[in-house]
């Protein structure tokens, strides 16, 4: 509440308001059971379990995840007409990897999957593309077959891709503090009661294949 007021009174000296209709607290990663009182000069602002931020929900992978497959069955249903044409398998798989991927896979840089969400993913690209392809169960079509006749990627090799490409910029920033965040390591120590979630950064060490260390940085 102190930083908050404080920004709120340097911001007043040029000319800025926060506005308080836009303005919502929140905790990572869980909510308090009871919310403190946090009160700026046009009154106390609200709390909220999740927050929507460039796009994504900020709370957890998951949140973003449905949130993004939620977006992504809305763009792939608006396309109906085009699916149910006579247009080719061709033209239709370039759509739905220019159109419809884009909007589920928003942000995946930042997610960290465990076996459920890539699960819930993967099922969710395979239905809108073996939809596209009229392909159906009883064809005994496999993943690995649809993938190749799509002339695509499974959705977990995409997000690594475009993850690796996040930490390849990133370790390259000239910004120095982008770089310190990449390698921020939590002090939680894991409890002997209960298993640790896997953390963003433990995602990252095991995509690039490091137990230790990062790839240097550009001089």
């Amino acid at each position: 509440e102190e930083m908050l007021r404080a920004i709120e009174r340097e911001a007043r000296l040029i000319g800025l308001f926060i506005n308080k209709s836009k303005t919502v607290a929140m905790t990572i990663p869980a909510p308090l059971t009871t919310p403190i009182a946090i009160t700026l000069e046009s009154g106390p602002i609200s709390w909220t379990s999740d927050f929507k931020y460039l796009g994504s929900m900020i709370l957890s992978t998951e949140s973003d995840l449905r949130h993004r497959i939620g977006l992504a069955w809305g763009a792939f249903r608006s396309l109906d007409t085009l699916w149910n044409s006579a247009l080719g398998y061709k033209t239709k798989e370039y759509l739905f990897l220019t159109t419809v991927v884009p909007v589920l896979l928003y942000g995946c840089e930042t997610w960290t999957l465990n076996l459920v969400l890539r699960k819930l993913l993967l099922t969710t690209y395979t239905k809108m593309l073996r939809k596209i392809m009229n392909i159906r169960w009883w064809m005994h079509v496999s993943n690995e077959d649809l993938y190749r006749r799509a002339g695509c990627n499974s959705p977990a090799f995409q997000v690594r891709e475009r993850m690796l490409r996040f930490i390849h910029r990133t370790l390259n920033d000239p910004d120095q503090c982008a770089r310190t965040l990449l390698k921020w390591k939590h002090g939680l120590k894991k409890n002997s009661s209960s298993k640790r979630k896997v953390s963003y950064r433990d995602q990252l060490l095991r995509l690039i294949g490091d137990k230790g260390a990062y790839p240097p940085a550009a001089k």
